[in-house]
């Protein structure tokens, strides 16, 4: 018939985030406290360049997330001493 098949369409899974733990040990102590921390993580089914955000204490932070998934944003030390 001269028609091509267009196989099956590909629906694109749900974007999903993964944090990975905070300060080492997802407990942040007096020391930790007084230094800026990085919070990171991964991300699936998000594409590269997108961005994610991180609001603690009314305070919003943005990482991009990278091609493969990672993404990461500093949090300074004045917003974790509260």
């Amino acid at each position: 018939d001269g028609g091509t098949d267009p196989g099956t369409p590909v629906t694109p899974g749900t974007p999903a985030i993964t944090l990975n733990a905070f300060a080492g040990d997802d407990v942040l102590d007096n020391a930790e406290k007084s230094s800026d921390q990085v919070l990171s993580g991964t991300t699936s089914n998000v594409e590269a360049g997108q961005i994610v955000t991180v609001t603690l204490g009314g305070q919003t932070y943005n990482a991009t997330v990278g091609a493969d998934g990672s993404w990461s944003v500093t949090i300074p030390a004045a917003a974790l001493a509260g």
